[in-house]
């Protein structure tokens, strides 16, 4: 459960915006705790301002929740971020994206499909 928990906090930011005089960072869930009460392990976790106020709610199904590798992980958060920007247009930079894993030909191959698939899922 405590790895569960750290990758919360290394999960890319969602939003990272640069400019000559300006810089903002936003990460999904920038406060986890867990204390034991009894028998009972209490989960507190903080989720970005941003998110919770978003104006457009989403609700993502449930294969979100379960991931199979670190490829399908990954692309799902990647989703999650695309879908949470303000813009009414959702671009999911498939070369960018794939920029970040060091992998072979198979499994660039494989994130692909990973990608198509779950997006075809959302359609």
């Amino acid at each position: 459960m405590i790895q569960f928990f750290k990758q919360l906090q290394n999960i890319e930011p969602l939003v990272t915006f640069f400019s000559d005089n300006h810089f903002r960072s936003i990460v999904a869930f920038p406060y986890v705790e867990v204390d034991k009460q009894g028998k009972y392990w209490i989960v507190t976790l903080a989720i970005a301002r941003e998110l919770f106020f978003y104006q457009y709610p989403f609700l993502f199904p449930n294969f979100f929740i379960k991931y199979l590798n670190k490829y399908d992980f990954e692309v799902k958060i990647e989703i999650i971020r695309v879908f949470s920007t303000e813009n009414t247009e959702k671009v999911f930079d498939t070369e960018n994206f794939l920029k970040q894993f060091q992998y072979s030909c198979k499994s660039r191959s494989e994130i692909k499909k990973i990608i198509l698939y779950y997006i075809s899922k959302l359609h």
